[in-house]
């Protein structure tokens, strides 16, 4: 009963990491993109601090969900893609102005890479750590602070690719999760029973002691 709850623990406090990172890159497309609209409309200076203050004020709210995640959910599995549609539609102007600091396709290409990755370890197929490589090449890929060159962009979504394959390579079989499933129900039945009798063997104890 206590590695179950460990490991439940474990899990929770991963999924709690990956919602907050989930969350984080999220804040600093919506609060550049705030930052740079308001920046057009009222000033430089405005817009930098009402993008600031955005950023702070979705931080805190990545800092909320991270302490209060449960279990990963369809959400946070779909939630890159929406990012990266996010950002290509941003720093879409930076890619069409010749400068290579940004590539829609190689945005798009990570979150659709992390997104997999995420839907894989929400099944219970692949541990967190395959979860690294695509995390960080989604968030390198999210913003206009690229090398002015394509190698870097074809390394990492290579990379990206190649923990993918090799990530389903090492998955855990769907039909060894359900045995797995089945067997900790019947731990779990199994324990219950015995607490049951327990109760039941201290019950008749009193009750022979009060007769």
């Amino acid at each position: 009963m206590q590695n179950n709850g460990e490991e439940k623990s474990a899990v929770s406090g991963i999924v709690g990491l990956l919602r907050g990172a989930i969350a984080f890159c999220a804040s600093i497309v919506i609060a550049m993109s705030s930052g740079i609209v308001l920046a057009m409309k009222y000033g430089t200076g405005k817009g930098i601090l009402a993008g600031a203050g955005i950023l702070i004020a979705l931080i805190s709210v990545s800092i909320y969900l991270m302490n209060n995640a449960k279990k990963l959910t369809l959400a946070d599995c779909i939630l890159p893609l929406i990012i990266g549609a996010m950002s290509a539609f941003l720093f879409f102007p930076i890619s069409m102005a010749g400068m290579s600091i940004f590539s829609v396709g190689t945005c798009m290409g990570a979150s659709l890479l992390l997104t997999i990755m995420l839907f894989m370890y929400k099944s219970g197929r692949i541990k967190a750590g395959w979860l690294v490589i695509p995390f960080l090449t989604f968030l390198y890929e999210l913003l206009p602070v690229e090398l002015p060159t394509d190698i870097d962009n074809i390394l990492c979504l290579s990379g990206s690719a190649v923990n993918l394959i090799m990530a389903k390579m090492f998955a855990i079989n769907p039909d060894e999760l359900i045995k797995k499933d089945s067997g900790d129900d019947f731990n779990k039945m199994d324990n219950e029973g015995v607490q049951d009798g327990t109760k039941y063997i201290t019950a008749e104890q009193n009750g022979e002691e009060q007769g």
